[in-house]
């Protein structure tokens, strides 16, 4: 027997938003690449609205996103 709701079955899981897209959006300018979005990381950190620990984390949690489970063993 499947624990499965044949109701839940029908539907259309909503899209979710990943983080980096809904960092994006509340961010003015809305990046469409990760590019995009570090350079405005940077200009930010440039303009004294984040510190230079904040947008080094960023960038790493950016950087670890491209990485494979071997890379970060």
């Amino acid at each position: 027997m499947s624990e499965d709701d044949s109701s839940s079955a029908t539907e259309v899981p909503e899209k979710r938003r990943t983080w980096l897209e809904r960092l994006s959006s509340a961010i003015s300018g809305e990046p469409s690449t990760r590019d995009d979005l570090v350079e405005l990381l940077r200009d930010t950190h440039s303009d004294g609205l984040i510190e230079a620990d904040t947008l080094r984390m960023m960038e790493g949690a950016l950087a670890v996103s491209d990485m494979t489970v071997g890379d970060v063993m």
